[in-house]
């Protein structure tokens, strides 16, 4: 019995993503980057990723200070107002961030690969968005 669900597992199991390559690679290869490209893109991914962390840290904590109020028989509005603007600031701060990443792709770019910068910047918010689980919430 145990084996059948085995196989019935392994068999039935969810096809793996298709060819979905790291955004990083996607770009490297869109782009046409260079070796000495690559190296400078490495460091803008490291600088990138360092401030997100920072930013996503920060989300947390906020987080974590606004659902602790609901053990609080009574909480203020405007405490509540506070936080969750907190919480706005961070996030326009992380789209910022992740704008002038691209831009800084962008000035990597040589002349001649701009035309393919400006071709897959329409592509680039669907590259880097987080993908969820089915049936998770947002």
């Amino acid at each position: 019995m145990i084996n059948l669900v085995l196989v019935l597992f392994i068999f039935l199991k969810p096809p793996p993503p298709l060819n979905r390559k790291e955004p990083k690679h996607f770009i490297i290869e869109k782009l046409k980057f260079d070796a000495g490209q690559i190296a400078k893109y490495e460091d803008l991914i490291a600088n990138h990723r360092h401030q997100i962390r920072e930013k996503d840290e920060m989300i947390r904590e906020y987080k974590h200070n606004l659902y602790g109020l609901l053990a609080s028989d009574s909480i203020p509005r405007h405490v509540v107002d506070s936080i969750t603007l907190a919480i706005a600031k961070i996030q326009k701060d992380i789209e910022v961030i992740h704008f002038e990443h691209f831009m800084d792709i962008k000035a990597l770019c040589k002349p001649a690969q701009t035309k393919y910068f400006d071709k897959t910047s329409t592509e680039l918010q669907h590259i880097f968005q987080p993908h969820r689980p089915m049936g998770r919430p947002h």
